[in-house]
This record gives structure tokens, sequence and C-alpha cells, in this order.
């Protein structure tokens, strides 16, 4: 080989690294637009009202219902309509016979939008009377 050809091939960039670089930014790039959605999907909230299966009746047991929205659905249901509507409770006991029924971090506050702790149905004569927050 001659002097020239030999300063040329030192002046240049590598190839391999060249394709290096272009490889780690691409992957660079996907990653950052794929935790973009992901933040984006995880920050999305459940609009006012709650969530609505297709046929416009309540939400499934994965979302929150405002207590409007929850009180609405469970009031004067038998313990298989609650169940068929919202799912199993969390808890459940018996205060003198009549059951409750506590179900965790299902329902929230319209007006300050933060999910409650618990919702606790109260059962008579085989319906529901009422729900406490």
């Amino acid at each position: 080989m001659d002097e020239e050809d030999e300063r040329s091939r030192k002046r240049g960039f590598p190839v391999w690294a060249m394709i290096l670089i272009g490889v780690v930014g691409t992957m660079l790039v996907s990653g950052l637009v794929a935790g973009g959605f992901v933040v984006y999907w995880m920050s999305a909230k459940v609009p006012p009202g709650g969530m609505t299966k297709a046929s416009g009746g309540p939400a499934p047991l994965s979302s929150t219902y405002t207590r409007e929205d929850f009180r609405a659905v469970v009031i004067g249901k038998t313990e298989a309509e609650v169940t068929t509507a919202i799912g199993p409770p969390t808890h459940t006991e018996r205060n003198g016979g009549a059951p409750w029924w506590t179900y965790e971090r299902i329902t929230r506050d319209s007006a300050t939008d933060k999910v409650d702790a618990s919702a606790v149905v109260k059962f008579e004569n085989g319906r529901v009377v009422s729900v406490g927050f």
C-alpha cells in the first residue's frame, strides 16, 4: 500500500461506527415514543359520569363510578342483581342479620375526583337500602 492510501484510510470515520450510531439512535427514539404512549395511557382519566359499556349500562368492575352513579346502580337491587351489575364485594359481614357489603376503590367523589377507600352497601329485607362512603 502506498503512503497516500494509508493516510486517506486513517482520515475517514469508520463505517462500523456510523452503523452503530444509527442503530443506537433508532433504539433510543423508539424507546422514547413507546414510553410516551405508556405515560399517556397510564394518565388517562375516567370521563365524568364514569365509563359505560357499549349497551349504555354501568361500567365494569375495573373502572370507578361516581357516588351518584353507584347509588343509582345498586339501590333497590337484590344481592344477585348487585353482583351481576357491579361484581362480588371485597368484604361481607352481617350486622344484626342484615348483610353489609364493602367494595374497595370502586367509587369516586365527583366534586374532588378522588377515589373513595370503600363503598359500603347495606341490605334490608333482601334489597339495598343505603350506601355509605
